[in-house]
């Protein structure tokens, strides 16, 4: 048997619309690293030879620590040698002096 009351429904007005829009999320702006690389050019000239290089910073950078050794082998030269950190020597046992180590 149908029921005799009438279905309740929704008017286009009463639907469950969005409350005013809060504030936007934060989103971050693009990373420079994850951008194309910078592109830089390095030009040296000494007497007849040049050399020119392209890459990136840090390619540049350790390129002009090598320079002067790769010069030097172009001339035939040894190469200087690179800069070396190197640690203090062990300070010297004493004779007569106990050993605090447990036996």
């Amino acid at each position: 048997m149908p029921e005799d009351r009438p279905v309740a429904r929704a008017r286009p007005d009463d639907r469950g619309r969005p409350g005013p829009p809060g504030p936007r999320p934060f989103r971050p702006g693009p990373r420079p690293d994850f951008g194309p690389p910078l592109v830089h050019t390095l030009r040296l000239r000494e007497g007849e030879r040049e050399i020119e290089m392209t890459g990136t910073a840090a390619f540049i950078r350790q390129m002009l620590d090598d320079i002067p050794g790769l010069l030097a082998r172009l001339r035939g030269e040894t190469p200087p040698r690179p800069a070396a950190i190197r640690m203090p020597s062990p300070p010297a046992v004493l004779d007569g002096v106990a050993d605090d180590t447990p036996a």
